[in-house]
C-alpha cells in the first residue's frame, strides 16, 4: 500500500511500477496529503526522475496531478494547472537564454525572455501597457473593417448576409505548436491530399502566424495567403494614376476607376509550382515577391495604404476568392489567416480560431518578442553580432532592452 501507488494510480496514466518504487508509506491517519514537507521533497526529487524517463503524455498527465506544494517546487512558480500555461509561442519547459536562442526570435526566444523577467516589475508594466494597446488597436482595426466591409455591401460587392460555416475552436493555451497543428491536421482529414482551402482566425497575439507557417511546413504543396501584399498592389496602382493624371487620392478610387486597376492585377503560377501577385498596368511591370521590401513599402505606399484598404474591402475579397478558386483547382492547399469580418466572406468547411482564455499572456507575448528584438538589435550593434561573454551579457542586454523600451 505504497503512498504514491495509492493516491496517484487511479487518477493518473503514470504507471503503477514507477509509485511502488518510491519508499515513503501511507500513514492510515493523514494519507497522502497530509505528508511532511520532507516527504513532499522526496516526492518532488523522484518525480524529476519519472519525468527525465518517460514519455511526454505521461509527463503531462503526471504534472497536472501533483499536488500544489510539490508542483510549485517542481516548476519554480505557481501550481501546474491549465489556467497558468503558456500559449503557443512558449514552451512547457525552461529554455536558458543564450545569444543563440535570441538570434532565433521565435517561441523559444519568448519563453527564455519571459522568465528572465517574470519578476521583474517594470517588465509587468510594459505587459500590461502592451496589452492595452492591442485591444485598443484592434478595437480601432476592427471598426475601420466594419466600415469598409459596409461599404463594399453599399456598392453591391459583397451581400450583406452570408452563411457562414461553423469554425472550430482551438485552444492554444500552454500547448506546443506542433501540438497544436497535429489536431488541426486530424481535423482537416484527406483534405489536403486534394487541395483545400484552410482559414484561421483569432485576436492578435494569439499565435496565428506560427501556427499558419508551421502548418505549411507539416502539409504538402501548401500556399500562406496573405492580403497584405495584395492591399500594397492596389495602393501603389491607385497612386500612381492619381500622379499620372494630377487626381487626389479619392478621385482615383472611385468604383468604376477602381474596377480599371483590379483588372491590371493577376495571380501567376510560376514555373517551380509557386504562385505570385503580378501588377501589369500604368507603365509598371513587377512581381508581388521581388519588390515586397522595396517598391511596395515606399513612404507614398505606406502613408496611403490606410485609405486604400478602407475604400477597397470588397474588390479584394472578390478578388482573393477568385485566386483561391484558381489555387485550389491545381492541387494546392492555402492557408489564410486573419480577421473573422472578412474571412466570413471566404467559402470553406476548414475554418478554426484560436482561442487564448488567460487573455494576460497575449500582452507578455508582444512584450517579450519586443524586449527579445530590441535585446538582439543592442548586441549586433555592440559587437557586430558577436557572441557576449557568457550568458550574464544576454541577460544584463535584455535588461537593458527592456529599460530603454520602458522609458520609450
Amino acid at each position: 500500500n505504497n503512498s504514491i501507488a495509492w493516491w496517484l494510480g487511479p487518477r493518473t496514466m503514470v504507471p503503477r511500477w514507477w509509485a511502488s518504487r518510491m519508499s515513503i508509506r501511507r500513514h492510515s491517519h493523514f494519507g497522502f496529503r497530509g505528508m511532511g514537507r520532507l516527504h513532499e521533497c522526496l516526492m518532488v526529487c523522484s518525480s524529476l526522475i519519472f519525468l527525465r524517463s518517460t514519455c511526454a503524455p505521461h509527463r503531462r498527465a503526471f504534472i497536472g496531478t501533483l499536488p500544489a506544494l510539490p508542483a510549485r517546487l517542481l516548476l519554480g512558480r505557481a501550481p501546474w494547472r491549465a489556467s497558468h500555461r503558456r500559449p503557443v509561442v512558449g514552451c512547457l519547459h525552461a529554455v536558458p537564454l543564450t545569444l543563440d536562442v535570441l538570434a532565433r526570435q521565435d517561441s523559444a526566444t519568448v519563453r527564455a525572455v519571459f522568465d528572465v523577467l517574470a519578476s521583474d516589475a517594470s517588465f509587468e508594466a510594459f505587459t500590461a501597457r502592451q496589452m492595452q494597446s492591442i485591444v485598443r488597436r484592434d478595437e480601432e482595426d476592427g471598426e475601420k473593417l466594419k466600415q469598409g466591409i459596409q461599404l463594399a455591401i453599399d456598392k453591391g460587392l459583397l451581400p450583406e448576409q452570408v452563411h457562414v460555416e461553423s469554425a472550430r475552436s482551438v485552444n492554444v493555451e500552454g500547448r506546443e505548436v506542433d501540438d497544436i497543428c497535429s489536431e488541426i491536421i486530424e481535423a482537416l482529414g484527406d483534405a489536403p491530399q486534394k487541395g483545400c482551402v484552410m482559414t484561421l482566425q483569432g485576436l492578435s497575439g494569439t499565435g496565428k502566424g506560427t501556427v499558419v507557417t508551421r502548418l505549411q511546413q507539416l502539409l504538402p504543396n501548401t500556399h500562406i495567403w496573405s492580403n497584405g501584399n495584395l492591399f500594397r498592389a492596389v495602393t501603389l496602382l491607385a497612386t500612381t494614376l492619381a500622379e499620372q493624371q494630377g487626381i487626389n487620392l479619392q478621385e482615383a478610387l472611385r468604383p468604376t476607376t477602381l474596377q480599371t486597376l483590379m483588372g491590371m492585377l493577376k495571380l501567376v503560377e510560376l514555373a517551380d509550382g509557386e504562385f505570385d501577385l503580378k501588377v501589369d498596368g500604368l507603365c509598371l511591370s513587377y512581381l508581388a515577391s521581388e519588390v515586397k521590401n522595396t517598391v511596395l513599402k515606399e513612404s507614398r505606399i505606406e502613408r496611403s495604404i490606410p485609405t486604400v484598404a478602407g475604400m477597397t474591402q470588397g474588390e479584394v475579397i472578390n478578388f482573393v476568392r477568385n485566386a483561391l478558386e484558381q489555387m485550389t483547382s491545381s492541387g494546392y492547399n492555402v492557408l489564410m489567416e486573419g480577421r473573422e469580418q472578412t474571412l466570413n466572406y471566404i467559402r470553406t468547411p476548414h475554418r478554426f480560431e484560436v482561442i487564448l482564455p488567460n487573455m494576460a499572456l497575449i500582452g507578455q507575448r508582444r512584450a517579450a518578442q519586443l524586449v527579445g528584438a530590441r535585446a538582439l538589435d543592442q548586441i549586433r550593434c555592440k559587437g557586430g553580432g558577436g557572441e557576449p561573454g557568457s550568458e550574464v551579457d544576454v541577460h544584463a542586454e535584455i535588461r537593458e532592452a527592456l529599460k530603454a523600451l520602458v522609458g520609450t
